[in-house]
């Protein structure tokens, strides 16, 4: 692991053959067992050159992961490194895993640090994933920062999922501050057929 940040560097070399053989020393060393891949792939991520990153998609893709070791340990990384490099590697993140990172980042919901549940809400809208709705409600309701709450709110009305519809009017009756926010979200549903209670909801506030 001590070699990554040369290798790493070297990935974005300005000659062609220092970089390729870098490359080839990465895969060896991945194959080999040599480094750990979570960190492999963070490392990669992180990089400002693109070419750096490609590589990431590549070893992480590549990796023999039967007992789904990686994304764990990513995301124990990923909980501690600047918002700009969580920021960074989401889409590369995405394009690799795509729904395998669910269960992992549902984790980030509940975290006492309000950048870190952002992130998580951030992920799981990207993803569309309807199979997290419950746990964007439960954020929704009853998160301490009202920026996550909204976050949260506009994330299921982008996933799709017509059965939050109620849910989300309930939410505009009865919490004014958020009634933007759910109406906003109920639009994104074409829920029409609750157009009376956004109605109310709207006369009701002020």
């Amino acid at each position: 692991d001590l070699v990554l940040p040369a290798v790493v560097e070297a990935l974005s070399h300005r000659q062609l053959e220092v970089r390729a053989r870098a490359g080839d020393v990465l895969a060896n060393l991945s194959a080999a067992g040599k480094i750990e891949i979570a960190r492999t792939v963070l490392w990669l991520l992180r990089s400002p050159d693109v070419d750096a990153r490609r590589m990431a998609v590549e070893v992480a893709r590549k990796a023999k992961d039967p007992a789904q070791e990686v994304w764990p340990k990513l995301f124990v990384y990923l909980r501690d490194v600047d918002w700009w490099v969580r920021e960074r590697v989401s889409d590369a993140l995405i394009e690799i895993a795509g729904e395998k990172l669910l269960p992992y980042v549902m984790g980030f919901l509940s975290d006492p640090e309000v950048a870190i549940r952002m992130f998580g809400v951030e992920v799981i809208r990207r993803l569309s994933a309807g199979n997290a709705l419950g746990a964007l409600v439960k954020t929704a309701t009853s998160d301490t920062d009202w920026w996550v709450r909204e976050r949260a709110v506009e994330a299921i009305g982008q996933i799709g999922d017509a059965r939050a519809a109620p849910w989300l009017v309930d939410l505009s009756l009865r919490e004014p501050r958020m009634a933007v926010c759910a109406i906003h979200a109920l639009g994104l549903l074409g829920a029409s057929e609750h157009a009376g209670h956004v109605a109310m909801s709207l006369q009701s506030g002020d």
